[in-house]
């Protein structure tokens, strides 16, 4: 009898929330991890670029990201690698005003 080992395979599915001209550096990502078959092996982040904050090697999430594209690679403690990419927005410029009641 042989034996085989599966072993789970990580699903991201990034959900980004882009920073604005109020609140700047809150540009921030939840990667949503789910493993098929359901699981929760131990596994670590890497990131590029590396973003403002990420609170341990093992966090889903991240703030303080660059504007452009930006990607996460998560390796199982088995050696499996899953890569996730997603952009950020740049922050919006405020908006100009234009004095309409002056005389030109």
């Amino acid at each position: 009898m042989a034996t085989v080992s599966v072993y789970p395979t990580a699903n991201m599915n990034p959900l980004v929330t882009n920073g604005t001209c109020a609140t700047p550096v809150t540009s921030s990502v939840n990667l949503n991890v789910t493993f098929s078959p359901s699981g929760s092996p131990n596994y670590t982040t890497t990131w590029s670029p590396l973003p403002g904050t990420v609170t341990t090697v093992n966090s889903p999430t991240a703030s303080g990201l660059v504007p452009g594209l930006n990607s996460v690679t998560l390796t199982t403690s088995d050696g499996c690698k899953t890569i996730a990419t997603f952009s950020v927005l740049p922050i919006p410029q405020p908006a100009s005003f234009v004095d309409c009641k002056s005389k030109w």
